[in-house]
């Protein structure tokens, strides 16, 4: 087989390429490699920022039972907002922005009513547990859904 500088010219062509542009594709230099480089490194970032999302919604259920716990003044009354709360968050999710509802919101509302989840999350863990923590979760949950709706997540 011919070296790829050699490869597209008119006496090799018909034996090696099946047509111009899978010739031109084969012998692309170092700058298009760097291109499928970046584009293999964008898939990885947008598996991150998947990962990322799962994580911020364990948060959330966490954030609201905290929250829930730590309001109640009777015993009896914090177990049911500890648990009621993230219960609550679990049927939105799943009706809403569950990947296999039937009811799922699509682009720019999925992506607000994500937010709005995380976001209140963000308040009940402020309010519950430290609010160095909640603006944390703030911050990282209003990137990660602005990734999200910019790479259509």
């Amino acid at each position: 087989m011919p070296s790829a500088s050699n490869l597209c010219r008119p006496e090799t062509r018909q034996r090696y390429c099946s047509t111009a542009s899978n010739c031109a594709t084969k012998t692309r230099g170092t700058f298009e490699a760097g291109v499928v480089k970046w584009r293999d490194g964008s898939r990885v970032l947008k598996s991150l920022n998947a990962a990322l999302m799962f994580l911020l919604e364990l948060g959330m259920l966490a954030g609201f039972g905290a929250y829930g716990l730590a309001t109640g003044k009777p015993s009896g009354a914090r177990w049911v907002a500890g648990l009621g709360l993230p219960l609550v968050a679990i049927a939105l999710w799943s009706y809403f922005a569950a990947p296999r509802s039937v009811h799922r919101l699509a682009g720019a509302p999925l992506v607000a009513f994500r937010l709005a989840l995380f976001e209140l999350a963000a308040l009940a863990v402020q309010r519950a547990v430290s609010t160095k923590l909640g603006i944390c979760f703030a911050v990282v949950a209003l990137l990660n859904q602005a990734l999200a709706l910019i790479w259509k997540q």
